[in-house]
């Protein structure tokens, strides 16, 4: 009898079993979702690189985009030894980075040379289009044409820098950030940055065991450069692996901000399901004074609330589940690149016990107070 009684209030009060159901979704949503991009954030980021690589960046300052390196330590690093040659070209290229201001967005710019090409070799490459050839050229990352809020495609314009480029290709790369941003060619620009430095330095190294002699060598030069002439900014040179590596160790932070916004969500939603959930069971005092005069325990009639909301629960949980589930694939913009979120299908199962405990924690309160606080009074 109370099985069908509990599964009979679901179905009656429907109004506030909606808005229970949407509002427990959204804490669940919020407790899959926010957590879980920060954390693809810190895994991609610490992934990117390769391990036979180093980086000729300003020292102490990671952010590549504001990093200045001399463009004559270029001619010097490709003369270091252990550097990977194809031919008798050595595999060292020279960058210029920068966020350009793109609507209300921001697009990471790069300017390469053809060694860019052989350094990311099968890693690289163009799924629509060509490479960069004439001036104003403009490779666009899969990435960044994903999160763009227009799909640019083969032969768009694009106004960046006070300048109009042309969408030449769609390029992919695994494993490298630049496939959230743009490439252009180094000689364009130059032009539009009026730099007269590089902003970075990357080296082949002709085997990953040889790395810490090739660093070392730099890191030597640099430091005897840099005690001649103080004034200079001072270089360093870093392994491609761990300097992914360190730039990951700031997203443990913003794990943690992330897993805060999520309480902070799920905090909210409970009050306001404790709030529902009170003002609903309140109208079912005539109920239960009815049922107390029949004989009902004060603990039959608290199973029958709390079966009520584990069958609600269990139904949020679910669609939680799935609409997390239906996040997976979306863009998330970051300061440092754009990834694509992935939520396994096990989010679904995770949705649903997630869901019975926030329930309960939101219903505990007001059924407890109910059902006992009113119970001897309302049998009187």
């Amino acid at each position: 009898m109370m099985l069908k009684y509990s599964l009979r209030n679901i179905l009656r009060d429907k109004k506030s079993v909606i808005i229970y159901i949407i509002l427990l979704i959204t804490a669940v949503v919020a407790y899959i979702v926010f957590p879980t991009a920060a954390k693809s954030a810190f895994m991609s980021i610490k992934k990117y690189g390769f391990k036979d690589t180093v980086f000729i960046i300003e020292k102490d300052n990671l952010k590549l985009a504001f990093s200045r390196v001399d463009e004559e330590l270029y001619q010097f690093v490709r003369t270091a030894p252990h550097v990977k040659k194809i031919g008798n070209e050595p595999l060292v290229s020279p960058y210029l980075q920068m966020s350009s201001v793109f609507g209300n967005q921001f697009l990471m710019l790069r300017g390469i040379t053809d060694n860019f090409y052989k350094i990311r070799g099968k890693t690289f490459k163009i799924v629509h289009g060509r490479n960069l050839k004439d001036k104003y050229d403009i490779l666009l990352g899969y990435l960044a044409s994903k999160r763009l809020a227009k799909h640019y495609k083969v032969g768009d314009i694009l106004s960046l820098e006070n300048r109009k480029w042309k969408v030449v290709g769609i390029f992919k790369a695994k494993g490298d950030p630049a496939e959230s941003g743009a490439l252009v060619r180094m000689e364009d620009f130059k032009e539009v940055s009026a730099r007269g430095t590089y902003s970075y330095i990357e080296i082949k190294a002709d085997s990953p065991e040889n790395i810490p002699k090739l660093t070392g060598y730099v890191n030597m030069a640099f430091g005897m450069l840099h005690d001649e002439f103080p004034d200079a900014p001072a270089i360093m040179a870093l392994p491609e692996k761990q300097y992914w590596g360190k730039l990951a160790q700031m997203f443990k932070m913003a794990i943690l901000v992330s897993k805060t916004k999520a309480i902070v969500v799920v905090i909210c939603m409970l009050l306001f399901i404790m709030n529902i959930s009170h003002s609903s069971f309140m109208k079912r005092t005539n109920e239960i004074r009815i049922l107390s005069n029949c004989g009902v325990s004060k603990l039959g009639i608290l199973s029958s609330m709390l079966f009520e909301i584990f069958i609600v629960s269990i139904v949020a949980g679910i669609l939680g589940g799935v609409v997390a589930v239906a996040c997976s694939g979306m863009t998330v913009n970051l300061q440092l690149a754009t990834i694509l979120l992935k939520i396994e299908w096990s989010a679904i199962l995770k949705g649903m016990i997630l869901a019975i405990i926030f329930g309960f924690c939101g219903t505990i309160l007001p059924i407890l107070y109910l059902t006992f606080s009113h119970h001897q009074r309302l049998k009187d």
